[in-house]
């Protein structure tokens, strides 16, 4: 399975935002009130990535992803235009419209339909929903904390849903994990 995927398995990452990893220490996240319950249960190494209307935000990424990460750092960042939109990529790996795209189409040959690549960010909310909640954390508390691991940092999405639920009834409706499809690419 390729780096890019497991990264955005384990991170919850929209396509654009693997073009945007970079490590903590070289770019701060926005300032936005968190739980201090904020990747509770997880461990491994701090990076931030730009989402959606520009907001940087913490991530967190197993510390073995977290050293393949870093064998791809590229010597400068390079100016990246994906789907119109211009990013700073720090790191060798694959992302964007072309990734998706791949991941697609791998999906599709492999089981013969797909949930594409948000698939992964689907099942990182309804993963970390249920490990929050074996931890002791109570549902909207494990709500809130997943929403701002996924940022926007809000529970709801323009359908009204929570946006976990949300992720959950998708991941739900398309019948299997990503976590037992990724393994066979």
């Amino acid at each position: 399975m390729g780096l890019a995927t497991l990264i955005a398995y384990n991170a919850g990452l929209r396509s654009h935002e693997l073009f945007t990893i970079c490590e903590l220490q070289q770019r701060q996240p926005n300032i936005r009130p968190v739980s201090a319950k904020k990747f509770m249960g997880r461990s491994g190494k701090a990076y931030t990535v730009q989402g959606k209307g520009g907001l940087i935000r913490e991530i967190r990424l197993s510390t073995d992803l977290a050293e393949n990460l870093e064998t791809t750092r590229l010597p400068e960042p390079i100016k990246i235009t994906d789907r119109g939109v211009h990013y700073d990529q720090f790191y060798a790996i694959a992302a964007g419209q072309s990734w998706s795209r791949s991941f697609s189409t791998a999906s599709t040959r492999t089981l013969g339909w797909s949930a594409g690549s948000h698939g992964t960010r689907h099942s990182y909310a309804q993963e970390r929903m249920e490990e929050l909640q074996s931890l002791g954390c109570h549902y909207a508390e494990a709500l809130e904390i997943v929403s701002q691991e996924l940022g926007p940092f809000q529970t709801r999405n323009n359908r009204g849903l929570p946006q976990v639920v949300y992720y959950t009834v998708m991941y739900i409706f398309f019948g299997f994990k990503i976590k037992k499809i990724c393994v066979l690419f």
